[in-house]
């Protein structure tokens, strides 16, 4: 387990590698993730990541999204609520019209339509498709899956290469090990954020939060922000490493083989589905930069992306784009999507008798 273990972290570290050499968005998370991938499936390699090693990266990604919180902050974020929730049920509904058509075309059932082209939550869609009259966790899996590796390539070559940007901060050895103000980094406010992030992860996930190692972290850390302890930054390097972590977790999980069925009949409703849920997206940012002259194209589009929160925050961090922003809106699409979105599903489709209700 040990030697399969090493051999998947160099793997992924190699993928890293080489992606940063080649300049490509977000390398650790994509090189790692494509590396694994093929190790996996060409080569017919097994592979060992503890899922403790993907929690940790979240809880990093969570921790640098709360150090953006301030109390100004804040209450910017609050004159956008209505921006938040029209933008939530704009990307939720044209996924749901995306569905519809490839339900129509494809002669799959509506409940696996719907779910699989829901913008987000793959693993509680996929999860609730086993609950769900009509519902197929393969085509649901297929149709999350190739959302998503669509989208964590084409958002990174939009924003990185396309769309006009404030700032592209460089990236030099200096800025990777740097730091805020070192005296602001004392042993005990050191403890203090660690103890906080950590603590908040373990509750959140005794609470049954959803993405409990990121949002718990995040929550936390945003308190004590507004609360005015000192803002400690993570080093970049450490954002690496969380990229790189999840990364290899991301390559490990994807099941290919799998989908294999499923790919000639659905493959251009997926993937044409998953460009067409980026680009909708990308006008809905156009929109609210429109409502909120303070957000560039490229903070909004991250905003109402369909994405994962983490990918996005690692792009957002590598842009320099609004954080907080970003946070808001996404804390709210998760929500949004792990509790109103099943209970509408389960309303229209009804539940497969005796099903285990606890899975979620």
């Amino acid at each position: 387990m040990a030697t399969r273990f090493l051999l998947t972290a160099g793997v992924g570290l190699l993928g890293g590698f080489i992606f940063y050499f080649l300049h490509i968005p977000i390398p650790w998370l994509l090189g790692s993730m494509i590396a694994i991938m093929i190790y996996k499936h060409a080569f017919k390699q097994k592979v060992y990541w503890p899922k403790n090693l993907r929690n940790t990266g979240l809880i990093l990604t969570g921790y640098t999204l709360g150090t953006a919180f301030t109390l100004e902050t804040c209450i910017r974020i609050g004159t956008q609520i209505p921006s938040i929730l029209l933008s939530t049920l704009s990307t939720v509904s044209f996924g749901l019209m995306l569905g519809y058509i490839a339900y129509k075309r494809t002669g799959i059932s509506l409940s696996s339509a719907i779910l699989g082209t829901t913008p987000g939550g793959m693993t509680q869609m996929a999860t609730l498709s086993e609950e769900i009259k009509g519902g197929d966790v393969t085509i649901v899996t297929f149709m999350q899956t190739t959302r998503q590796l669509t989208v964590l390539f084409v958002i990174p070559f939009l924003v990185m290469q396309q769309l006009p940007s404030s700032s592209r901060p460089s990236i030099t050895l200096q800025s990777i090990l740097a730091i805020g103000p070192s005296h602001l980094y004392t042993p005990l406010n050191i403890l203090i954020f660690a103890a906080v992030a950590l603590g908040a992860a373990i509750l959140a996930k005794k609470a049954k939060l959803p993405n409990s190692f990121l949002l718990g972290p995040l929550a936390a850390t945003a308190v004590l922000m507004i609360a005015g302890m000192p803002q400690l930054k993570l080093p970049q390097i450490l954002i690496y490493l969380a990229q790189l972590l999840i990364g290899i977790h991301l390559g490990n999980k994807a099941k290919i083989e799998s989908l294999s069925k499923y790919w000639k009949a659905l493959w251009p409703y997926a993937l044409g589905g998953a460009v067409s849920m980026v680009f909708f997206a990308l006008f809905i940012g156009y929109l609210l930069t429109l409502i909120h002259p303070t957000l560039t194209l490229v903070d909004a589009f991250l905003c109402v992306s369909p994405g994962s929160m983490p990918e996005m925050a690692f792009i957002a961090l590598q842009v320099d784009a609004d954080i907080t922003a970003l946070t808001a809106f996404g804390i709210f699409r998760v929500l949004f999507i792990y509790f109103v979105v099943p209970i509408a599903v389960k309303w229209r489709f009804g539940m497969i008798e005796d099903s285990d209700s606890s899975a979620l």
